[in-house]
């Protein structure tokens, strides 16, 4: 099924059925009470607690049942329209940013009275979506900003870990996992000017000019390149496992 954020609405689609079909659920209930607003993004849980939340731009964030969409509450507290929510890897805490606003907050759904911390990040005066993104393990969470810094937290304390221009503008940071040899290993994208700063801001030592240093800086086709190198081999280690357990066998 996919999930459609709507004005006052979400409508779902069966991805099997092929057609303009779809079951439309108000986010608004009769009392009005509820999520007015356009429906700006959607998470699901990653546990097996069938739970999604909904973020809105009237400044709400909402948790709904996905079997049957009842709303179960409502949160209150974004200065901004919601532009991203995300759970945390064990599915006990949401978080939720928004345009305008300097803060990421973090909530704890099992006891939603108060807001857990903040997480600060440069974009009150911006209509862009600056997006965070929780790496794979779940205990870091990153933040662009519109001041070209990257701010890294952990999730376990809502602490500020590290900082570092890593462009002149707004910036979204992505975690990418790619397995490799059984092993995870994390990739960051540092493009052009920024990434040069960055990287001689830590004494790194490099060419003396922008267009020297991208020689090696990583950028997106190169990332892919790379990406496509990794997968051929974790494959040819899977055909070398297999290969050795038939022999074994015989």
């Amino acid at each position: 099924m996919i999930f459609a954020g709507y004005n006052k609405a979400i409508r779902i689609f069966e991805v099997h059925r092929p057609g303009r079909d779809f079951e439309q659920h108000s986010t608004v209930l009769g009392n009005k009470e509820g999520q007015s607003g356009i429906i700006s993004s959607i998470a699901f849980s990653p546990t097996s607690s069938g739970m999604l939340a909904v973020g809105s731009y009237n400044q709400t964030t909402a948790i709904y049942r996905e079997d049957n969409m009842e709303l179960l509450y409502v949160l209150h507290g974004q200065e901004g329209g919601v532009t991203q929510v995300q759970f945390s890897k064990d599915g006990n805490y949401l978080y939720s940013g928004g345009r305008k606003d300097p803060y990421i907050l973090c909530w704890d759904i099992r006891k939603t009275v108060d807001i857990v911390y903040k997480l600060y990040r440069s974009s009150e005066s911006t209509n862009q979506r600056i997006q965070f993104a929780i790496e794979p393990l779940g205990r870091y969470l990153g933040t662009g900003g519109q001041d070209g810094l990257v701010h890294i937290y952990d999730l376990q304390t809502g602490e500020w870990v590290s900082s570092f221009q890593a462009a002149l503008g707004s910036l979204i940071l992505l975690f990418i996992p790619v397995c490799l040899i059984r092993k995870i290993i994390f990739l960051r994208f540092l493009v052009g000017e920024g990434a040069h700063m960055w990287v001689k801001s830590k004494g790194i030592a490099t060419d003396g000019t922008i267009e020297d240093a991208d020689e090696w800086l990583v950028n997106f086709e190169r990332a892919q390149a790379e990406i496509a190198k990794i997968r051929e081999l974790d494959d040819d280690e899977d055909e070398n496992t297999d290969t050795s357990a038939e022999n074994f066998g015989d």
